[in-house]
């Protein structure tokens, strides 16, 4: 992200700042949104992305309007991509890719795992990177959503620990 937009999210509203301003750009009631799940701001601070209970909300900042991705199960995470172009949304059983700003799907696959997941970005957009909670990590190849790597965490039973996939595609526990 560029840092030039600040999102915050309450159980009653979601707010958007322009930090150069500073100015609100954003007030509004925030619905049905998982507090739970993480929101997503595009990296030029033009599009905010959430999950609901039945799918993902894309707002278009600069206009207000709202676009919903009707889903079959609640959504656990979502991101942007780096360019601002596609959107990726994790379900409990399945991960997808949709190209902005119409939502047209890319890909869907299979989740391998129950465990609960964050998905990302590599910084140049080219893998979906999931964090498993407490589980490692996987690598999604962006354009067609193969599997390209499994990062498993350390020796069995290490508390804990998780494995975090850092946009530069290095690792930590």
């Amino acid at each position: 992200e560029n840092g030039s937009r600040l999102v915050g999210l309450s159980r009653e509203r979601r707010r958007v700042w322009d930090v150069d301003g500073p100015k609100l750009v954003r007030d509004e009631p925030l619905g049905g949104a998982s507090l739970k799940a993480p929101s997503s701001l595009s990296p030029s601070g033009d599009r905010m992305a959430w999950c609901e209970n039945d799918g993902v909300v894309l707002e278009d900042l600069s206009t207000g309007s709202l676009t919903r991705l009707a889903l079959p199960e609640t959504p656990r995470s979502t991101s942007i991509s780096p360019d601002g172009t596609r959107l990726v949304v994790s379900l409990p059983s399945s991960f997808g890719v949709w190209k902005l700003p119409g939502l047209e799907r890319v890909w869907a696959v299979p989740n391998p795992s129950s465990v609960p997941t964050a998905v990302g970005w590599s910084a140049d957009g080219s893998i979906v990177t999931v964090a498993y909670e407490g589980a490692g990590a996987l690598l999604l190849d962006a354009r067609t959503g193969e599997a390209l790597a499994r990062i498993v965490e350390g020796r069995a039973g290490a508390g804990a620990s998780q494995v975090n996939v850092l946009p530069s595609l290095r690792y930590r526990l």
